[in-house]
């Protein structure tokens, strides 16, 4: 609601001992999110023998940057995570995130691989994440009516991420400063260079990718987006005006429809970087 913080409701079920995992309900999204590392991976129940998704997370490094694998387990989580537990010293994961359907039918196969290339996308315009992915994983096959229901997962999943403090946030529009710190390497990006490099479209419609803020515009032709018949310079500037003149991010909150997937801005412009950076020979993200 306008003039109010966004906030997830959930029920946590907190460990008492190392060999347990922490499970949280999210019951307006249906959501069952276990967090464990190798050690409380034995403590998951057979309930966790169910299709769902999962992010391994390596350590954090100084500067605050992590490397994390999106999976999809659609014979069972359990025993996916325990063939990862059973690479040590091959894989650097130390904790992993784990997501299923806590209902009597939970998803299936196509569901899994859809929402395991949309955390792809999340976690692929974050600033912070290098993805180890071999390859940038999508699921075409699933009606529209079910993607609908499966947005609605993406977005406590980021918000617990956050928690953990591994933030899957992209870069937002440069301060009114001007300034930049040398971590940054989106600020000089615009929507228009986006139009001018064919990644997104004049006319094109973007939506909210907040439940808690639903809304649509359209990006002109200079790069601005219109919300409600105003344009407005930059994404976060459209942002802001859906939300009555509270700041957002707007390339996190504004994405296009690409594959029947809802793509951020922050990972079409993740995208338009590492083109440009494999074009002009620097190293990728994931070099770096």
């Amino acid at each position: 609601m306008s003039g109010e913080v966004d906030a997830l409701p959930v029920t946590a079920l907190l460990a008492t001992e190392p060999q347990t995992p922490v499970v949280m309900f999210d019951n307006n999204a249906a959501l069952r999110i276990a967090v464990a590392d190798r050690v409380s991976l034995p403590g998951l129940d057979e309930s966790w023998d169910a299709p769902g998704v999962y992010v391994l997370l390596d350590p954090i490094d100084v500067d605050g940057s992590f490397g994390a694998y999106v999976g999809k387990a659609p014979q069972g989580l359990r025993g996916r995570l325990k063939e990862h537990a059973s690479k040590r010293g091959k894989e650097s994961w130390q904790r992993a995130v784990l997501v299923m359907r806590d209902t009597t039918h939970g998803w299936h196969s196509a569901h899994v691989g859809w929402l395991e290339g949309r955390l792809y996308a999340l976690l692929e315009g974050g600033s912070a994440p290098r993805l180890s992915n071999g390859n940038r994983p999508q699921d075409e096959t699933v009606p529209s009516h079910d993607r609908a229901a499966l947005e609605n997962a993406i977005e406590p999943v980021a918000a617990l991420l956050r928690l953990l403090g591994y933030p899957p946030d992209a870069e937002d529009d440069p301060p009114s400063t001007g300034r930049a710190s040398s971590r940054k390497r989106s600020y000089s990006v615009t929507v228009a260079d986006l139009l001018a490099a064919g990644y997104l479209t004049a006319g094109e419609a973007v939506t909210s990718t907040k439940t808690t803020t639903p809304g649509s515009g359209m990006i002109n032709g200079d790069g601005s987006i219109t919300v409600d018949g105003a344009a407005h310079a930059t994404p976060s500037a459209a942002g802001s005006a859906l939300r009555d003149g509270h700041q957002v991010n707007g390339w996190e909150l504004w994405a296009v429809e690409r594959d029947g997937s809802r793509l951020p801005l922050a990972t079409v412009r993740s995208r338009y970087l590492a083109a440009t950076q494999q074009r002009d020979g620097e190293p990728s993200q994931e070099d770096r």
